[in-house]
């Protein structure tokens, strides 16, 4: 199943697209390491750094201003979550499309066709600055050729980039995760507390695993409206045949 018409591409552009696709996929690793460290490890080793006195002693939390977490946190929550789970998600979609790109280049299989493809986004349906609601995203590494594998590649890749519910809801959930398990870390909380507070981490990545379980028919229905016409919503999993 192909989500366009293959085209034969010539010998050099043969040639080409393996080296092509291979510093892709250097490129989006490399993307994706700096990614972890920059919305998983930067935030404590930046506090952990700030003093040897753990933050309940610290400057940054006051008594006469600790109220202000009631209102900042949840909302810091949602826009740091939802900021590191796009990130880490669309650098792993692109490097999962490039690296499956990257082998089907060198399959004697696939010589004769087009391996991958852009789909333009319309009317600001895609994460990018205010100009993109009138340029639109172009969504890169799409692979032509529509396997099973592929197509949950290209759900990865729709559902970091496409503006939607689910995308913000994790968002929340690993944001409220996040925060607190520093928090009580580098507090430090000791004793019985540390059992406490570990369960009370878990439980916003148990709403994770469960939102993306119950929401899992939503992913393949996140498409851009530049592919909704397309062969993708009448593959796997919408068409299961």
């Amino acid at each position: 199943m192909y989500l366009a018409s293959v085209v034969a591409p010539s010998v050099g552009a043969r040639v080409g697209r393996v080296f092509g696709y291979l510093g892709l996929v250097v490129l989006w690793a490399a993307i994706l390491a700096v990614g972890i460290f920059a919305t998983v490890l930067a935030l404590p080793g930046a506090l952990g750094a700030a003093g040897p006195e753990g933050l309940g002693d610290s400057q940054l939390f006051r008594h006469s201003d600790t109220w202000l977490a009631v209102f900042v946190l949840p909302l810091l929550a949602l826009i740091f979550g939802t900021i590191s789970v796009f990130i880490v998600t669309a650098s792993l979609g692109a490097l999962l499309a490039a690296a499956t790109l990257f082998v089907r280049s060198l399959n004697p299989a696939y010589a004769g066709e087009q391996l991958s493809l852009s789909i333009l986004t319309k009317d600001g349906e895609a994460v990018g600055p205010v100009s993109t609601a009138f340029t639109g995203v172009a969504l890169s590494l799409i692979p032509v050729r529509l396997t099973r594998w592929t197509k949950i590649i290209v759900m990865i890749q729709f559902n970091a980039w496409l503006i939607n519910s689910t995308l913000l809801l994790i968002g929340f959930l690993w944001g409220c995760t996040y925060l607190f398990t520093v928090g009580w870390m580098l507090w430090p909380v000791t004793g019985a507390g540390v059992i406490v507070c570990a369960v009370l981490s878990a439980l916003p990545l148990v709403g994770v695993v469960w939102v993306v379980w119950r929401r899992r028919a939503r992913f393949a229905e996140v498409v851009p409206t530049g592919a909704e016409n397309s062969v993708y919503l009448n593959s796997w999993p919408q068409r299961t045949g």
